[in-house]
């Protein structure tokens, strides 16, 4: 229901009871005649008529969901986020159908996208449109039907060789920074649990370490955000294995200090620079082709790069565990899998690998 009235400034204004976002509101309209302002309302409830855009519902979303969502994760879904308005620019949400969602997600798989990307992307739209939904927007998810194609490639890091294994092992105590790759061998932990790891949460006389918090970095933001661990199987009681006791005892600090960074965690940049510059003291690096600015016009020049991650290490870790005959349900434990197949899908990656590993050798043989 609308209501005119003429405002002490002499505007006449004119409002209509909405609601947008899931919210009720009124709308105003101003102008200096009462045509002036009824036209201004009737153009506005044309261009409603028509729907609002997906950039529009996009961007309601995630100001309203953004920060619910855990620094990792939003991290993740950044990069999907703007290829989805990237995709539907310019499109109402209600024109979009089930075959333009799929055609989005075909051409991500035949651009070479993992199964990991593409399948977060469409994730972030079904989210997306479930809101819409939510504030009447749309009658139904175009998403919710379209499936990932098959056949994408995995992202499944491969171990770390061993050259690269003992080369961590023997700059362990050398290395200013080698204590974080040589935890990150003998825990399994991920990387944000090793950051958020603190004295206290090591126990000497039982030897176990208790994994109960994770640092995560936002998009843009620098300083860790410490958090619980992503799943409750995150929280466990890590091994704390001789080897690695020996080198942590003698440096033992604070109990509330982090064992990377003392009073407060390392940040995004500190880590990063660290994690590289460690890489490329000891030779765990290897050439990149890097665009680059040369004058007015970019080029791609050879830049060096780790050729080891922090996630390869928990890989290698779970490569141990296979090699050592520990069951799949303990193994499950060590490493806070929240689901048993993702650690059966560990192991039978290990057994391919190894599997292939054996026959090359064979084959060599004279």
């Amino acid at each position: 229901m609308s209501k005119l009235k003429k405002r002490a400034n002499g505007l006449y204004q004119i409002s209509v009871s909405v609601t947008e976002g899931g919210e009720k509101k009124r709308r105003y309209f101003y102008g200096h005649t009462q045509q002036e302002a009824k036209r201004k309302m009737m153009d506005w409830q044309e261009k409603r008529a028509a729907g609002r855009s997906f950039a529009e519902v996009a961007e309601e979303w995630r100001g309203k969901h953004w920060e619910e969502i855990s620094a990792g994760t939003q991290t993740c879904y950044a990069p999907a986020l703007k290829r989805a308005l990237s995709d539907f620019s310019g499109v109402g949400v209600r024109d979009i159908a089930p075959l333009d969602v799929k055609r989005a997600v075909d051409a991500m798989a035949s651009q070479g996208y993992a199964h990991h990307s593409v399948g977060i992307y469409l994730s972030l739209l079904r989210q997306i449109f479930d809101y819409a939904i939510l504030v009447q927007d749309v009658a139904a998810n175009p998403a919710e039907t379209v499936r990932l194609p098959k056949g994408l490639a995995s992202a499944t890091r491969e171990c770390p060789k061993d050259d690269e294994l003992e080369i961590i092992r023997q700059n362990a105590s050398l290395h200013k920074f080698g204590l974080f790759p040589y935890m990150l061998l003998y825990t399994g932990l991920r990387r944000g649990e090793l950051l958020a790891l603190q004295w206290k949460d090591v126990d000497f006389e039982n030897r176990i370490i208790r994994v109960t918090k994770s640092a995560s970095f936002s998009e843009t933001g620098n300083q860790a955000v410490i958090k619980s661990t992503k799943t409750k199987a995150g929280e466990r009681e890590a091994l704390l294995l001789e080897r690695l006791a020996e080198k942590l005892l003698p440096i033992q600090g604070n109990p509330e200090d982090y064992i990377f960074g003392g009073s407060k965690p390392l940040s995004k940049s500190v880590f990063r620079r660290r994690w590289r510059g460690y890489c490329l003291d000891v030779g765990l690096w290897r050439w990149k082709d890097a665009p680059r600015m040369k004058g007015r016009k970019k080029k791609l020049v050879k830049v060096k790069e780790p050729s080891v991650t922090p996630h390869q290490l928990r890989h290698a870790f779970a490569t141990v565990c296979f090699e050592m005959g520990v069951s799949p349900k303990d193994a499950q434990q060590l490493l806070g899998h929240s689901k048993i197949d993702v650690t059966l899908d560990t192991y039978t990656h290990i057994r391919a690998k190894r599997r292939d590993d054996v026959a090359e050798k064979l084959n060599n043989a004279e």
